[in-house]
């Protein structure tokens, strides 16, 4: 088993993701999906703002797999609304755990947090903690409102540090609050919604490409329509140029559902199994939704 293939497995789990602890009993995932009508009922192109797309103690749990292997689980979850740098905002919160079978190999503990203002729907302050076998790196971000600038720190696992200032032309999002945002987008069948994502030291241009729609049924949670998307950017470790990720949001809250990543070593899965306190569980086709 290649050391980068599980590094990537849990880094696609939002680049500092996460969930259960290790050794948790496997859950049932999602059943394959239902193959989509000839016909399926066009999107929504005026789609209304959500009167909460942030609900406060939402928490999203995925089941994620290399390929065949179950590797562990990944959370995102709404931590609170706090202010930030004086400005409203909303915390999100990302784990991933590698399972007990893959830590006896390499052991993966992520986590990281994304503070984003309310009224930008920008990020404002970005970090994680990676712990991945026996390296342990740190990441972060602030924008700064007033300067327009992005201060951001990295520490590797030498202990080597870096800093960099630079300017700041408009909202960035970061690997966890991306998928946030993207509940407030709306989209259209055949269109690009671009993005600029923070990674790293630098902003990258991420486009969304929404080739289609299709139902998909999740065991204990629902079967829903769902809007698949393409990225594609130059940032790295998430999306690539070259296409090999496909993304799955539930159509009327935009919710994650599912996200297939193509790697070098093998197919990165991650699949919604769990949904508590979430808009989802209001969406169309949702178990228990009267």
């Amino acid at each position: 088993m290649k050391v980068i293939a599980l590094r990537t497995v849990f880094y696609l789990a939002a680049c500092s993701a996460g969930l259960s602890a290790c050794g948790l009993p496997a859950r049932a995932g999602e059943q394959a999906p239902a193959a989509a009508p000839s016909d399926p009922p066009a999107p929504p192109e005026d789609r209304a703002e959500p009167t909460n797309p942030f609900p406060v103690g939402e928490k999203l749990t995925y089941k994620v797999k290399w390929t065949w292997l179950s590797a562990g689980y990944a959370t995102m979850s709404v931590v609170r609304e706090e202010e930030f740098a004086g400005r409203k905002a909303v915390r999100f919160r990302m784990t991933a755990k590698s399972g007990w079978l893959v830590s006896k190999f390499f052991e993966i503990d992520h986590v990281g947090d994304s503070v984003m203002d309310l009224e930008t729907g920008g990020a404002l302050h970005f970090e994680t903690d990676q712990k991945s076998g026996k390296r342990r790196e740190f990441r972060e971000f602030t924008v700064d409102h007033k300067a327009k600038t992005i201060r951001s720190f990295t520490r590797n696992h030498k202990g080597k540090e870096k800093v960099v200032v630079a300017e700041s032309a408009g909202p960035v999002q970061d690997v966890v609050g991306l998928f946030y945002h993207l509940r407030t987008v709306k989209f259209r069948l055949g269109k690009h919604t671009p993005v600029t994502a923070f990674q790293g030291h630098k902003a990258y241009p991420l486009l969304f490409g929404v080739d289609g729609l299709q139902k998909m049924k999740f065991k204990r949670i629902g079967t829903f329509w769902v809007y698949v998307l393409n990225p594609a950017s130059a940032m790295p470790g998430l999306f690539s140029p070259k296409g090999d990720a496909t993304v799955w949001l539930e159509q009327t809250t935009h919710t994650l559902v599912k996200m297939v990543v193509g790697t070098k070593s093998g197919t990165v899965t991650m699949t919604l199994i769990e949904a508590e306190k979430s808009p989802l569980s209001a969406a169309p086709g949702a178990k228990g939704r009267k």
